[in-house]
């Protein structure tokens, strides 16, 4: 009896924003006990060492880490910083005994290779687009890092999404922020648990809720009902954005390993003015 096995999985690796790399930039490598994966030549390869039966599945395996990847890159090096599109697959016909299944051989790579009868590639058409740009920015000489002690979950995906929406002047920053200070809050079970369960310092937690909450000019704040607006000065601007992507970070980080967080502190973040 013959089986597929989603042997491997290629994508091609993007950028945009004004940002690209060289062509000669060393390849990355990365194992776990499920792949291996490859980065050359902009071009990604993952070798799976344990059974899939369809590529639907192989793919949400591997695009676990490459999402966490693309939103890590754009954290360290800004949005667009990395993009993988899938190209195609490579599938294998394996001729497997019942006891094969049954003693979960399946899983056992030397297995693999002994019972390959035939090999046949399949190609799934992938829609490439590259949002161009008529001039290039920053040329990148090295592929941003595998993330280690990061990983993507609804939550970080929720607060990427609005945080790109502000890059892209969809939202204003207050708005943004305090929306992402709010989710902070409900996953913490309220704002005394931040400290406890995140690690961020309560003087980095009172400045940012002070800071979405009493600034802002009458375009851009977010309350009105003391009639007193302060327009963000550009150092706070700054402040904000930086403890946004830290927040971000850490909620992948806590989603990866929640027991080896370092602490975040003001003095993780940019200085702020005297007046502060």
């Amino acid at each position: 009896m013959t089986y597929p096995f989603v042997k491997r999985l290629r994508y091609k690796m993007e950028s945009y924003n004004n940002i690209a790399y060289k062509d000669n930039c060393d390849p990355i490598y990365y194992e776990t006990e499920i792949y291996k994966v490859s980065l050359e030549n902009k071009i990604l390869v993952c070798d799976f060492k344990v059974y899939y039966s369809s590529i639907e599945d192989a793919r949400e395996e591997i695009e676990k880490l490459l999402r966490s990847w693309e939103i890590d890159a754009g954290l360290n090096h800004g949005v667009g910083a990395l993009k993988f599109k899938f190209l195609d697959a490579d599938i294998i016909d394996r001729d497997i005994t019942d006891r094969d299944i049954n003693e979960e051989n399946i899983l056992d790579g030397d297995i693999l290779d002994k019972k390959v009868i035939n090999k046949r590639s399949i190609t799934v058409n992938a829609s490439v687009t590259l949002n161009a740009s008529v001039s290039i920015r920053v040329i990148k000489g090295k592929y941003p890092d595998v993330p280690v002690s990061f990983q993507t979950n609804p939550y970080v995906e929720i607060a990427w999404m609005r945080y790109v929406k502000y890059l892209e002047g969809k939202e204003p920053l207050l708005s943004m922020a305090y929306f992402i200070y709010s989710l902070l809050q409900g996953l913490s079970g309220g704002t005394h648990y931040i400290r406890e369960k995140y690690k961020i310092s309560k003087k980095v937690i009172d400045k940012l809720a002070v800071l979405i909450s009493e600034r802002g000019d009458y375009y851009t704040a977010r309350k009105g009902k003391k009639l007193k607006f302060i327009p963000l000065q550009n150092d706070e601007i700054q402040w904000i954005e930086a403890c946004i992507k830290m927040i971000i970070r850490r909620l992948g980080e806590y989603e990866k390993n929640p027991n080896d967080l370092v602490f975040i502190t003001m003095d993780s973040l940019p200085k702020l003015g005297e007046k502060h």
